[in-house]
């Protein structure tokens, strides 16, 4: 198959579009969800266009031995790893390395992956360094216009041999470009790596923003301060919108997962103790209620 063209009503349908990589995605702005994947594979690299049409958060994990560039098309930008890069820039991303996204409604995405084998020795990206991000014009553009005409290209049939090279190509171009770190926003940052770590590792615990300032050793005021910056997102919404997808995949997951079976047991697993404010949050992020997700996902 030359392109793989996916049109997605659902975040974990998003996730799973993308062969190889490990993905999850948590909505944040409410209402129906809609999204598009667009891949074409480039002897051992692809290319890809995501579009998804609500503020969500994603974190993901870039498949071992593979190099990623990516080109934030979105015009208001993305947050990755708590850093804001504006419309326009490129990102390398280790192989191996996790990162977290978070975008606004009209997030649009364009990434060129190859394998790092494919990059000289010396010149494979650090995994301790994260993501790194490019401000060059004429490297996005490039990026843009080759990512472009390679999916044009693939509807029509194989990409040529030479396609993997062009990729490659690519990738040492922006990395010969790369911004160095700032040291001034790094110790920010590192409060707030851990405190979206021990969010992700105690969902299922009655976590408070008070809570999560002490985990990063800083004021309530302080953390909300530097998650509206880093992340564009509060911590309390921030919190929350990752309850919700882990409650909706929980029931969609429904008698067959082996855990909770009930609306109430998994509501309250996931700290939701006020069912009726839970179920109206619920329907206004995702147009339907949980029991309504939970029947769907159970045979008939």
């Amino acid at each position: 198959m030359s392109i793989v063209a996916v049109t997605t009503r659902d975040a974990d349908e998003q996730a799973s579009a993308l062969p190889g990589w490990s993905q999850t995605y948590a909505q944040v702005t409410p209402g129906r969800f809609a999204g598009r994947l667009e891949l074409a594979l480039a002897g051992t690299g692809s290319v890809f266009r995501e579009t998804i049409n609500v503020a969500h958060i994603e974190r993901l994990v870039i498949p071992e031995a593979t190099v990623a560039l990516a080109l934030v098309r979105s015009p208001a930008g993305m947050h990755v790893d708590g850093r804001h890069l504006p419309g326009g820039f490129l990102m390398v991303t280790p192989a191996g390395s996790a990162h977290e996204i978070t975008s606004g409604p009209g997030h649009e995405l364009m990434a060129i992956s190859i394998d790092a084998g494919a990059l000289p020795e010396n010149e494979r990206p650090d995994p301790r360094h994260g993501h790194r991000p490019v401000a060059d014009a004429g490297l996005a553009a490039r990026a843009a216009a080759i990512v472009e005409a390679m999916l044009a290209h693939a509807h029509g049939g194989p990409l040529p041999a030479s396609a993997g090279a062009t990729l490659a190509d690519v990738v040492i171009a922006t990395l010969g470009a790369l911004e160095p770190a700032r040291a001034e926003a790094a110790a920010s940052l590192e409060r707030l790596a851990l405190v979206r770590a021990y969010v992700h590792e105690h969902l299922e615990e009655p976590l408070s923003v008070g809570d999560l300032a002490r985990v990063a050793g800083v004021s309530t005021r302080a953390l909300e301060a530097a998650f509206a910056r880093h992340l564009g997102v509060g911590p309390k919404a921030y919190l929350q919108s990752l309850r919700l997808a882990a409650t909706r995949r929980a029931l969609k997951q429904g008698a067959t997962g082996g855990g909770p079976t009930t609306v109430t047991d998994i509501a309250y697993r996931y700290g939701f103790w006020h069912l009726s404010r839970f179920a109206e949050h619920y329907r206004t992020m995702y147009g339907e209620s949980p029991h309504q997700t939970l029947r769907g996902a159970r045979p008939h």
